[in-house]
């Protein structure tokens, strides 16, 4: 009929391997926290962290991610990692956490961050992955492993679950609906 394109890009056009590319020249960051490291990739650089909280921001870039951690005023903590480095990624969207796992030197490391918002997260490494992915021929694409509420390959639909807080930030109150209604019409007569 009218459509004979996807506009979604599920399908190989120029536009949307232009768009890919175009990911490259884009940074994006994202806040979070530490909250446990593994190997010495990542204790050499933050040390040894159990059930921390020390904040940090997640920086992605073109080709690679940065994890800064602010320490001081002048000084800051930070690690460069490519995202064809990545051999696992983990998501429990439960508690908003994310897990890499990082393979160098066949030394087993990860770093597992809380995340402000790890849906958003999620779709931002997709991304990237896809990006590297298409750049790189022999790179494979980590295949996400999910945790807690939301893992299982046949997910509810969204109105069939308890929807837990996404993010860190407080949940806000709404008014009564009757309160809402008159709101509502009194912005309708003006």
């Amino acid at each position: 009929m009218g459509n004979k394109e996807s506009t979604l890009g599920d399908e190989p056009t120029p536009e949307g391997v232009i768009a890919d590319r175009s990911l490259i020249h884009f940074e994006h960051m994202f806040k979070g926290e530490i909250y446990e490291t593994f190997g010495p990739l990542f204790v050499n650089t933050y040390g040894e962290v159990k059930k921390g909280n020390r904040q940090v921001q997640i920086l992605c870039k073109g080709k690679v991610f940065e994890i800064i951690e602010d320490v001081g005023i002048t000084g800051k903590r930070q690690i460069e990692v490519g995202y064809t480095q990545v051999t696992g990624i983990g998501f429990d969207h439960g508690k908003s956490q994310v897990k890499f796992n990082i393979a160098i030197e066949s030394e087993d490391n990860f770093i597992i961050l809380t995340m402000a918002n790890s849906i958003e997260f999620e779709q931002e490494m997709k991304l990237r992955f896809g990006v590297a992915a298409s750049a790189n021929r022999e790179f494979r694409i980590p295949t996400p492993m999910y945790m807690g509420m939301f893992a299982g390959a046949t997910k509810p639909k969204p109105f069939q679950r308890k929807r837990p807080n996404q993010s860190l930030l407080p949940a806000g109150k709404l008014p009564s609906l009757h309160e809402m209604r008159n709101t509502a019409l009194l912005l309708q007569k003006g």
